[in-house]
């Protein structure tokens, strides 16, 4: 950790609410578009990007910053949406492998850069943002709510062929809008 975040650390430590401010300030934003990368829900990534600099400012005698304090706070934010997955009953390591799989993404859940793994994530998250949005909520219903072909017809007054048309075309798409973004 180079001097000067020492020093910035040692002034939150200390609970300057000035270095807290400018914390905030600066990292705030970017921390709020990882996590909603990431779980694809603007209200509860505002909630665990919050969450952690409440945690900051209440722990600030015994945070441990060994990192750079941007690395703490991506791995902050990544780890407590991971948690809030997995609190949701859905394992994230499993869907990050399947998605692997179902994209042909490589080695997409062994990332060994913190900003590569964000990059990813955000472009899976734009990728399924851009889809029509009857085949958004078809996908979203089988991979994230991992429900049946037959259900997701039922809940949507379709065929059961239409949803398997839908998810083909969706995994295309999602395929194409990756290869143009120099992900696969």
């Amino acid at each position: 950790m180079k001097s000067e975040e020492k020093f910035f650390v040692s002034q939150l430590k200390l609970r300057n609410r000035h270095a807290f401010h400018k914390l905030f300030q600066t990292y705030y934003e970017q921390l709020l578009r990882y996590a909603e990368g990431i779980i694809y829900d603007a209200d509860n990534a505002k909630d665990i990007v919050q969450g952690l600099f409440v945690f900051i400012w209440d722990n600030a005698e015994t945070v441990v910053i060994n990192s750079s304090i941007k690395g703490y706070l991506f791995r902050s934010v990544r780890n407590r949406c991971l948690n809030e997955i997995k609190s949701l009953g859905i394992n994230a390591n499993r869907n990050l492998l399947y998605f692997e799989n179902l994209l042909n993404l490589g080695d997409f859940h062994e990332v060994e850069d913190d900003r590569a793994f964000e990059f990813k994530t955000e472009a899976m998250g734009e990728a399924i943002k851009s889809l029509p949005s009857k085949m958004r909520e078809i996908f979203e219903m089988k991979y994230f709510q991992k429900q049946k072909h037959k259900i997701i017809a039922e809940t949507l007054g379709i065929s059961e062929n239409t949803v398997k048309t839908h998810l083909m075309r969706a995994k295309e798409k999602l395929r194409s809008e990756l290869i143009y973004k120099k992900i696969l």
